[in-house]
């Protein structure tokens, strides 16, 4: 069971990094033309809200993992 914690602990922090990068990507090839610029914007701020829902799942099952172990180990 805390094993599994710890999967989902790894895979959520990999996808945060993921969309971390493409946010970043999408905002350094951001188009000079306003309405392609935007919508650039609005694709990488996309991005930053699915790579903080990453960390909110991550923590989560940090949270998860931890108190699995206080269980198994009575502490």
């Amino acid at each position: 069971m805390t094993q599994e914690h710890y999967e989902e602990y790894k895979k959520n922090i990999a996808l945060r990094d993921e969309h971390k990068i493409k946010a970043k990507k999408k905002r350094e090839s951001a188009s000079k033309l306003p309405v392609i610029g935007s919508l650039e914007e609005w694709l990488a701020a996309r991005h930053d809200k699915k790579a903080e829902m990453h960390e909110e799942m991550a923590f989560e099952s940090a949270n998860k993992h931890a108190n699995a172990l206080k269980k198994k180990y009575k502490v």
